[in-house]
């Protein structure tokens, strides 16, 4: 059993040979989720925007910055009109 103490501001070191066993480094995401009187701890998996492209199929509007600019203009004017 591995043993770290809860300083003042609420955190805690985990022990390096844990972090090894995780595969997890400074920097990365971990998650406590209760489970009775224990907590488990998970290693939240970073999501590339790469990783999820094309997801969802290709988008059957093809649109530039400018062309959503101007409809988020006109959408916008269209509100000031109606108040």
């Amino acid at each position: 059993m591995r043993i770290a103490t809860l300083t003042t501001k609420g955190q805690v070191t985990i022990p390096a040979e844990i972090r090894a066993r995780l595969g997890i480094d400074a920097g990365d995401k971990i998650s406590f989720e209760p489970h009775g009187d224990a907590i488990v701890l998970r290693v939240v998996e970073a999501v590339s925007v790469q990783s999820i492209r094309g997801m969802f199929g290709k988008s059957p509007i093809n649109a530039t910055l400018d062309d959503m600019a101007q409809a988020v203009r006109a959408r916008a004017a269209e509100n000031f009109l109606q108040t």
